[in-house]
């Protein structure tokens, strides 16, 4: 599991030999469903921040989620305790398709909005994944 270039039949046998008890289909399916968010995670990159990515670009999350969309930003500030520079992660969920910059946004308002949770000041916001 820890390398990219095991086959999915690899990797299915590393599960079973963990004591992972899995099927061989959805072994197989989540295996392609990780690949393909790969992928896609590397292409969303290249969306500007005032266009809505397309279905292309995002991935299928491997569980269910609550909502519609769900986006992963990487928020990076200084620590107000330290005067360290520290990165954290943010989960955005959301109903509709937003654009990379309201995410980002909205991701950096969170993390103001609640300074002892995060103990961030002088933040930037970056989408790392958004998934279905």
């Amino acid at each position: 599991m820890r390398r990219p270039d095991l086959s999915a039949n690899a990797i299915l046998r590393e599960l079973r030999g963990a004591g992972l008890p899995i099927r061989r289909q959805l072994g197989l399916d989540l295996v392609r469903q990780l690949r393909g968010n790969q992928v896609k995670a590397n292409r969303i990159k290249n969306v500007r921040k005032d266009r809505l990515p397309t279905e292309r670009v995002i991935g299928r999350a491997p569980t269910p989620t609550v909502q519609d969309f769900s986006a992963r930003i990487r928020v990076v500030g200084i620590d107000t305790a330290t005067g360290e520079r520290r990165e954290r992660f943010v989960t955005v969920g959301s109903s509709r398709n937003r654009t990379i910059g309201e995410l980002e946004t909205i991701a950096s308002r969170i993390v103001e909005a609640e300074p002892d949770r995060y103990g961030l000041r002088q933040i930037t916001a970056e989408l790392q994944d958004l998934r279905v």
